[in-house]
């Protein structure tokens, strides 16, 4: 269907009611280059996940410097907004 609106020279109008479909997507669609959803979220993600190496450094903090993690957590936290909490299991 989004291919057929992008190649229709059908008025909007027309072709939305052959369709069954509202103007406005029939607009939408023709204004694109492809008929592949566009992505959702942001164009640039950013990982709020620890990556290894932190995760590594994060689990030996503490003892070394006698800070609990949520000291640590609290301190970095004003350094890095976008950190989230670590939840550590057993190994």
């Amino acid at each position: 269907m989004r291919r057929e609106i992008q190649q229709s020279q059908e008025s909007l109008r027309a072709l939305a009611a052959r369709l069954g479909v509202n103007p406005k997507t029939v607009a939408k669609w023709r204004g694109r280059r492809s008929t592949q959803d566009a992505r959702k979220g942001p164009k640039r993600p950013v990982s709020t996940v620890l990556n290894l190496a932190a995760e590594a450094f994060d689990r030996r903090l503490p003892p070394t410097l006698r800070f609990t993690i949520d000291d640590c957590f609290r301190g970095l936290k004003k350094a890095i907004p976008h950190l989230s909490r670590p939840r550590f299991t057993d190994a």
